[in-house]
């Protein structure tokens, strides 16, 4: 829990300054490149905020006033589902895993945000490797949990025809992608996607028709749920078609950074 600043003195326009108390007085400069420790940042919004800073205060031309504060880091600017967050991940809305906050990528596998739209070829993974006769019931069957199903697929044989390990090429994309500089970017379960459907037009980017989960079905184990994109409907597909994908991550333990925060 991060404590915010009272303002308990006086502002002076003339002057241009200020008395702030959170523990100790500290005092206001004007805009300047050169900050010494106590003093509070006003007009000028280029610093980093580390731990050197922390308590200080600053004007953001974009956001108004901050502080420099060490607390939990979860993506900024996006509190409606469809808003762009500051980390350039769209918010999809809540995951029925532990109904948190789902972001997902701003375009499909194999897109890319060109600025006013998805740009490139949308890739089309198969859910095992392509094979036909060698499957492998995974029993990765929970609807919720996608970030637990993408682990779980993430190294494990999808061919039993072949040796050694062959990938789950849907999981395995997100698995991969470190998009945004995360790396914990799962294939979403069968609930999550239909999250995604649901809330498919203010996140955007997509196409229609079907997309991979990361939801096994119970049986056979030659095949994976889907979710028809738009509609909302949902089916099996045999594991071997080649379908879009949309990678999300979803925010738990967001650890903790220095961050400037609003006030």
């Amino acid at each position: 829990m991060v404590a915010r600043f009272v303002t308990v003195a006086t502002f002076s326009l003339l002057l241009m300054s200020f008395s702030i108390r959170s523990g100790n007085i500290v005092y206001a400069q004007e805009t300047s490149a050169t900050f010494s420790g106590g003093a509070m940042l006003f007009g000028w919004d280029g610093r980093d905020c580390d731990a050197s800073l922390e308590g200080a205060l600053r004007y953001n031309s974009s956001t108004g006033m901050e502080f420099c504060a060490l607390g939990d880091v979860f993506p900024t600017g996006c509190p409606t589902i469809g808003d762009v967050c500051s980390d350039g991940t769209v918010y999809a809305g809540l995951t029925p895993d532990g109904n948190v906050e789902m972001y997902a990528q701003r375009c499909d596998a194999g897109m890319s945000w060109g600025g006013s739209s998805c740009t490139g070829t949308r890739s089309t993974p198969d859910w095992n490797d392509g094979n036909v006769t060698g499957h492998v019931t995974t029993g990765l069957t929970n609807l919720n949990t996608g970030e637990a199903n993408t682990a779980a697929l993430d190294g494990l044989d999808s061919n039993s025809g072949l040796g050694g390990v062959q990938p789950h090429q849907a999981a395995q994309y997100c698995a991969d992608s470190s998009l945004n500089d995360y790396s914990d970017w799962y294939l979403p379960a069968r609930a999550e996607v239909s999250v995604l459907s649901t809330n498919y037009t203010s996140i955007g980017g997509f196409s229609t028709g079907r997309y991979w989960s990361s939801t096994e079905t119970s049986f056979p184990g030659d095949t994976a749920h889907i979710v028809f994109m738009g509609s909302g409907a949902t089916n099996t597909n045999q594991k071997y078609d080649n379908l879009p994908l949309r990678c999300v991550r979803k925010v738990t333990n967001p650890g903790t950074a220095y961050t400037w925060q609003p006030l």
